[in-house]
């Protein structure tokens, strides 16, 4: 699934809000809020088994992507 695609199946869901929220995320303290809501819904999705654990491992990925890209020296990093 491609970043677009899991943006679009998650518009109507509160994970959805937060991978938005991730995207647009202009302070390290939202960023960090946002990365942390993210991977909780995730895994709350993956555990109710709504979610398969290759779709958990490409959202994962996804906002680690999004919170490598926000931080202010640009190397890879994360916040977890």
């Amino acid at each position: 699934m491609k970043n677009i695609e899991l943006l679009n199946r998650y518009e109507g869901h509160p994970l959805g809000a937060a991978l938005k929220s991730l995207n647009e995320a202009k302070s390290l303290n939202v960023l960090h809020d946002m990365y942390i809501a993210s991977k909780s819904m995730a895994l709350l999705l993956k555990h109710q088994g709504e979610i398969t654990s290759d779709e958990l491992d490409q959202l994962e990925q996804y906002v680690e992507s999004r919170v490598n890209a926000h931080l202010p020296d640009g190397k890879p990093q994360t916040l977890s």
